[in-house]
């Protein structure tokens, strides 16, 4: 009976984690120091300890040295630089399940991410029993803020405790994608595990209709519940090892694609399309619609590359491998034909094969407008005014997505064109009506209409800009009057 009340005691103070590293072996250890300084020392080595102050000296020095290996043993364990951290911290109710969280599940995840030869990529960490019962609680109390922040639509000035102190405690780890939970047992002859796991990916600061999709991405690839008797553990955890992978591999590539990183996110969605997809199939929830994402993302992230390389002065056969794997990824592929376009227009300005990729493009366009902006443009450097000025026309009444950018890119493009070719006059009057129609940079318009008009003024072939001149005669009249000036 006594015994069973001491285990109730012992359990209830450090529970099933190293007694090393529980709280009262902090004080419970110098304790036993002192006691034996001062009675087992004094006794037994009286010859070598002469005095009290001897005595006391030793003790302290025992006693500094055990609470700096207590704290020690106690740190948070930091993830590796330039390694991706799979951190896992889950808590278990005794030392059985300890044991096969360490060696069925943890080991297995280390196990497979070193056979798919990500070792130099991938770290797993996986935290102690203490550790893993103190970050459940951070993360669970961090996931229950943000739902609510979700669900009453609250922005808050000052930052909430729950998100600070996770805030501050995932810059300490240094992990990317956190693991959490606990393993339970339940059943009577037929024992089950019951796993309840949560996941999250770390990122940078995003607005929130993609944070919205990360969630949905995460319902694609992540099981919370897996129940399986206790008769095929080995088994079950696994595959538990391998689910986690899976979708851990899959999230990071999206997060690191959303992040601008595209050289890892091709290398993980790589890896993943082409050693893991028949395990899609049977461990995602979504299998069907991870595996089309994984494909468009592919496209998009070798049609990155490809821009990247083909802006960077890369030789043309790299480029074209990239655009190759993009489209072979995806056929019906935008940006693909988009970027043909600009190739070909670069490489020998050969418009009427410019144009047939821009019609490619507008095949599979939907609601993006910028094959529009590239066949204005065409045609206005083929000499074809009438059909380019109403094809500006309809630009300047459309809106699409992100088509700031595009605007941007297409300032920057026919700026770089004029120092090249300075004779395209006509694209003075092209930048001074998207500066007003569409940039609503009046100061920026006018400049432009009046340096279309100037230089009008000094060829010799004004017939063939007389299409231009009323338009830009009255928006330039337009503009003063707007802008209170008066010649």
């Amino acid at each position: 009976m006594e015994g069973k009340i001491t285990d109730k005691i012992i359990d209830k103070l450090i529970g099933n984690q190293d007694p090393i590293k529980s709280n009262p072996a902090l004080f419970l250890v110098p304790v036993a120091i002192i006691v034996f300084s001062y009675s087992f020392l004094d006794k037994y080595f009286r010859f070598y300890v002469h005095t009290i102050s001897s005595t006391f000296l030793i003790c302290t020095l025992f006693i500094f040295i055990w609470v700096f290996y207590w704290f020690w043993v106690n740190r948070w364990i930091r993830n590796k630089k330039n390694k991706i951290g799979i951190v896992l911290c889950i808590d278990t109710e005794n030392d059985k399940q300890r044991q096969r969280l360490e060696k069925d599940l943890a080991k297995q995840i280390k196990l497979l991410v070193s056979k798919n030869g990500m070792s130099s990529l991938i770290n797993v960490i996986l935290l102690d029993q203490k550790k893993s019962k103190i970050l459940c609680k951070i993360l669970d109390d961090f996931a229950t803020k943000i739902r609510e922040f979700e669900k009453e639509g609250i922005i808050s000035k000052k930052t909430p405790k729950e998100l600070r102190i996770w805030h501050k405690i995932s810059r300490r780890i240094r992990g990317h994608f956190y693991v959490w939970g606990s393993i339970v047992e339940r059943g009577g002859k037929d024992n089950k595990y019951i796993l309840e796991l949560n996941s999250l990916v770390r990122h940078i600061e995003l607005p929130k209709e993609i944070t919205d999709e990360i969630k949905n991405e995460f319902s694609k690839s992540w099981h919370r519940n897996r129940i399986f008797p206790e008769s095929f553990e080995f088994e079950n955890f696994q595959v538990s090892a391998e689910a986690i992978l899976l979708s851990a591999k899959y999230m990071l590539g999206i997060v690191a694609f959303i992040s601008g990183d595209f050289g890892l996110s091709l290398k993980i969605h790589e890896d993943l399309l082409c050693n893991d997809s028949q395990k899609i199939n049977q461990l995602f929830p979504k299998p069907k619609e991870a595996l089309d994402t994984l494909t468009h993302l592919l496209a998009e992230e070798n049609l990155f590359i490809a821009k990247v390389s083909y802006y960077s002065g890369a030789p043309l056969d790299e480029t074209n491998k990239y655009l190759n794997e993009s489209l072979k990824h995806l056929p019906r592929n935008y940006g693909y034909y988009i970027m043909k376009s600009l190739m070909q227009f670069k490489q020998d300005r050969d418009t009427q094969k410019s144009l047939s990729y821009v019609y490619k493009a507008k095949e599979f366009s939907g609601n993006n407008y910028v094959w529009l902006y590239d066949e204005a443009f065409l045609l206005m450097y083929a000499g074809k005014y009438d059909r380019a000025i109403e094809k500006y026309r309809k630009i300047s009444k459309l809106t699409f997505q992100f088509e700031e950018n595009t605007l941007k890119e297409v300032f920057a493009f026919i700026n770089h064109l004029l120092k090249e070719e300075p004779d395209k006059i006509q694209f003075h009057f092209v930048l001074g009506y998207l500066e007003f129609k569409k940039n609503e940079n009046l100061p920026e318009a006018l400049k432009h209409f009046e340096k279309f008009i100037e230089e009008v003024d000094k060829v010799s072939n004004k017939n063939d800009f007389s299409v231009f001149m009323p338009k830009a005669y009255s928006y330039k009249g337009e503009i003063e009057h707007i802008m209170g000036i008066h010649n």
